[in-house]
C-alpha cells in the first residue's frame, strides 16, 4: 500500500480523539498584520493552512525544488523576504530536516541567475510566524532598466528522510513562481494545534477559515495558440468510490519526461487506492483510485464536492475540469484554438488573448499533497487575494535574424545557390503591451547575402516589414513566416523560452531580367544590384570587383573564373533562376577559396576550364536556356 500521507494523517487523527476525551476547545486568532506593500504567495492568510510544500520521499510528493522569482523596483535599497513556518517541526510539518532557501542574483528575471548573495536555514527559523530577513539590493542583480532580480532557491536538504514542511512567502517586491516546474502544495493539518487554528472552535468543526478552495494567478505575456496546465496527485476519488478517476483522453498513458525518477505513475485509470467503504467505515466492492481519497470519510480533512478546478481566461471564459488526476498521476488539461479533436484538448477556444489566467480549484481536502506544472509563471497575490503582476526585466538578448532572398523556384525554402536581396530596408516594431501599436521601432537594411540582424531586443510581439520600395518592382512574395495572407509583413512573439527568430522572406520575379555578360557588369556599375560582392573566401567591393572584371586574362585561370562569378552572382542577385546554376556557383566559390585570386591556379587548370564554361554558358544564355526570360 502506497504510504503517502499516512503518518501525517492518523498523527492528526490521534490528536483529535485526545482533544475530544478533555473536551479541549481553544480559539486562535491571525496573529500576522496586514502588509499591504507585500506580495504573497501562495496567500497572505497565516490561518488558512494553505501552504507550499516539500517533502522527503516516504510521503510521496510530486512536488520538487521550489524556485520563485523575486523582484523589487530600483527606487529600494532592500530586498524583503519573509517565510512563514520557514522552519520544519512544530505545527503544520512533521520531522525535523530543515530546508535550505538560498538566494541569487538574477537580472535577466529568468531564474537564470548562478550568484549567490545569501542563504538561510529553515533550522534558524520560526514556527508558525513569519522569520524575516533583509538584504541591501546588488549591482549583480540590477537589470537595465533599473530594478532589481533575484531568484529563491528552496531545497529539502534530506529528501530521504520522512519529513514534511509546509511555509509561505511574501516579499516587499513582486514574487512569482518559475514557469515549467513541479511543485506540491498542501492544506496542512498535521497536529491538534494545526487543529485549533482551522477550527476556532475546535472540536466544533465550524466555522473554519479554509473552505477547500485555491486561485493561482499565471501570467501570459502574448497570445496563445495553445494554453495547458498539468495537474498531479490530485487524489481524484471518493472514499465510497462514487467518483473515481477515468483515462484522461488528450493526456499519454506515460509518465511525463520531466516526471522521471520521481514518485509519479503512468496516466490512466489511476491505481494504488484504498479499499471502497461506505460512511461507517464498512467496506463494500472495488477501490478507490487515490490515497488517500481526496473526498475523505473524514469530517475534518473533507470539503466536498471531489476535488475539480476551472481556467478562467482574461475575457471571463471558464473552461471546467471536473475529473483532475488520481493517485500519484499527471493529467494535462489543455485548451486549443486548433479544431476540436478530444484525443489532443480538452477544449477548443476561440481565441487565448494575452493577460491572467486564474486556476480555481474546490474541494481539495486536508493533509492531502497536490501538485502542479505550469508553463507560464503563477504570481503571487496582495494581502485581499489579488493577483500582483510582477516586475519585468529588461535585460536584453533576444534576437530577429531576418533572411530576405529570391525563391526561384517559389517552393518556400532557400535552396542552395538561391540569392539573397541586398539593400532591402526593413522595420521591425515591439507592441509590449499588446494594445496594436508599436512602442519602439528599429529600422535595417539586408547585406549582400540578404540578411539583417536585430539584437539586443526585450520580450513581447513583434513586427517585422519590408520596404517594398526597395524591392524589384516585379518582385511578389512567396514565403514569410506568418503566411503570404499578410504580405511583406510578419509578426511572432519573443519570451523567455524564445529567445531568437530566424525571419526568412522569400520572394520571386515574375519578370526577371535577362543574363548580363562580365562585359556589360563592366560598363554599366550604376545597374549593380549590390555595393560588395563574395567570391569564395573574400568579399570585394564594387570597384574592387570591377578591376577583376578588367585584368580577367587567359593568363591566370583565378581571373578568369573570378570574373564570370562576379556576373553570375550579380545576375543571380536580379532574380535569375539559379536552380540550373546553384551547384556550379557553389562549386566555384570552393575552387576560388582553394586557388587564391592571382596564384594562376595551374594545378586546377582541368576544373577551372569546366567552371568557366559552365559559367560563361549560364552569363551569355547558351545553357539553361528554358529557364531564361
Amino acid at each position: 500500500m502506497n504510504p503517502k500521507h499516512y503518518l501525517s494523517r492518523y498523527a492528526m487523527l490521534a490528536g483529535a480523539s485526545l482533544a475530544l476525551l478533555l473536551g479541549v476547545e481553544v480559539g486562535m486568532t491571525d496573529r500576522a498584520m496586514a502588509q499591504t506593500q507585500y506580495t504573497y504567495f501562495p496567500s497572505a492568510s497565516t490561518t488558512d493552512g494553505r501552504f507550499l510544500s516539500m517533502a522527503g520521499t516516504g510521503i510521496s510528493t510530486l512536488g520538487q525544488d521550489i524556485v520563485l522569482k523575486v523582484a523589487c523596483p530600483g527606487a529600494a535599497n532592500t530586498l524583503e523576504i519573509g517565510l512563514f513556518d520557514g522552519e520544519t517541526g512544530g505545527q503544520w510539518d512533521q520531522g525535523t530536516v530543515p530546508l535550505k532557501y538560498t538566494l541569487y542574483s538574477d537580472p535577466r528575471g529568468d531564474a537564470s541567475g548562478t550568484q549567490q548573495v545569501a542563504e538561510w536555514s529553515g533550522a534558524s527559523m520560526t514556527d508558525n510566524d513569519w522569520y524575516n530577513v533583509t538584504v541591501a539590493n546588488i549591482a549583480a542583480a540590477k537589470a537595465p532598466n533599473g530594478d532589481y532580480f533575484y531568484v529563491l532557491r528552496v531545497t529539502n536538504t534530506d529528501p530521504t528522510a520522512f519529513a514534511w514542511s509546509n511555509f509561505k512567502v511574501r516579499t516587499n517586491g513582486t514574487i512569482a513562481s518559475m514557469r515549467n516546474q513541479s511543485f506540491a502544495y498542501v492544506a496542512a493539518v498535521n497536529g491538534l494545534a494545526d487543529a485549533r487554528v482551522i477550527f476556532p472552535n475546535y472540536p466544533t468543526l465550524e466555522p473554519t477559515t479554509y473552505d477547500g478552495t485555491w486561485n493561482f494567478f499565471l501570467n501570459v505575456s502574448a497570445p496563445q495558440g495553445s494554453f495547458e496546465v498539468w495537474d498531479g496527485d490530485m487524489d481524484h476519488g471518493a472514499y465510497d468510490c462514487s467518483d473515481n478517476d477515468i483515462d484522461d483522453s488528450d493526456t499519454p498513458n506515460e509518465i511525463p519526461s520531466w516526471a522521471t525518477g520521481t514518485a509519479a505513475v503512468a496516466e490512466g485509470v489511476a491505481g494504488g487506492g484504498t479499499p471502497c467503504v461506505d460512511a461507517s467505515g464498512t467496506a463494500t466492492t472495488g477501490f478507490t483510485t487515490s490515497y488517500p481519497p481526496d473526498d475523505s470519510r473524514i469530517p475534518a480533512l473533507r470539503r466536498s464536492p471531489n476535488v475539480e478546478y476551472e481556467v478562467v481566461d482574461p475575457n471571463g471564459v471558464h473552461y471546467a475540469n471536473h475529473n483532475p488526476s488520481g493517485n500519484l498521476e499527471w493529467e494535462r488539461f489543455r485548451l486549443d484554438t486548433a479544431a476540436f479533436n478530444r484525443t489532443q484538448m480538452d477544449y477548443h477556444a476561440a481565441s487565448l488573448p494575452a493577460g491572467v489566467y486564474a486556476v480555481r480549484i474546490s474541494g481539495v481536502d486536508m493533509s492531502n499533497l497536490n501538485a502542479w506544472r505550469f508553463p507560464f509563471d503563477a504570481v503571487g497575490v496582495n494581502v485581499n487575494g489579488v493577483p500582483v503582476i510582477p516586475l519585468e526585466s529588461d535585460f536584453t538578448d533576444g534576437v530577429v535574424d531576418a533572411d530576405i532572398y529570391y525563391d526561384a523556384n517559389a517552393n518556400s525554402v532557400r535552396d542552395a545557390g538561391e540569392p539573397g536581396i541586398p539593400a532591402v530596408s526593413l522595420t521591425l516594431g515591439v507592441d509590449y503591451n499588446q494594445d496594436g501599436v508599436a512602442d519602439r521601432t528599429y529600422t535595417g537594411t539586408t547585406d549582400i547575402n540578404g540578411r539583417a540582424h536585430f539584437g539586443s531586443l526585450k520580450g513581447g510581439r513583434y513586427t517585422l516589414k519590408t520596404d517594398t520600395a526597395t524591392l524589384a518592382d516585379d518582385a511578389v512574395p512567396t514565403c514569410d513566416p506568418d503566411g503570404i495572407a499578410t504580405p511583406n509583413a510578419a509578426s511572432f512573439d519573443l519570451t523567455i523560452t524564445h529567445k531568437m527568430v530566424v525571419a526568412p522572406f522569400g520572394y520571386r520575379r515574375t519578370s526577371p531580367p535577362g543574363t548580363g555578360t562580365r562585359g556589360y557588369w563592366v560598363n554599366h556599375p550604376e545597374n549593380w544590384p549590390v555595393s560588395q560582392i563574395t567570391l569564395g573566401c573574400v568579399t570585394y567591393s564594387q570597384a574592387e570587383a570591377i578591376a577583376i572584371l578588367q585584368k580577367a586574362t587567359k593568363g591566370d585561370k583565378t581571373y578568369i573564373i573570378a570574373s564570370q562569378l562576379i556576373a553570375t552572382k550579380l545576375n543571380l542577385v536580379n532574380g535569375n533562376n539559379s536552380s540550373c546554376i546553384a551547384g556550379t556557383v557553389a562549386s566555384a566559390d570552393d575552387w576560388m577559396c582553394s586557388n587564391p585570386l592571382g596564384s594562376g591556379a595551374k594545378n586546377a587548370w582541368t576544373t577551372g576550364q569546366v567552371l568557366e564554361k559552365a559559367l560563361d554558358d549560364y552569363n551569355n544564355g547558351r545553357s539553361c536556356a528554358s529557364h531564361m526570360n
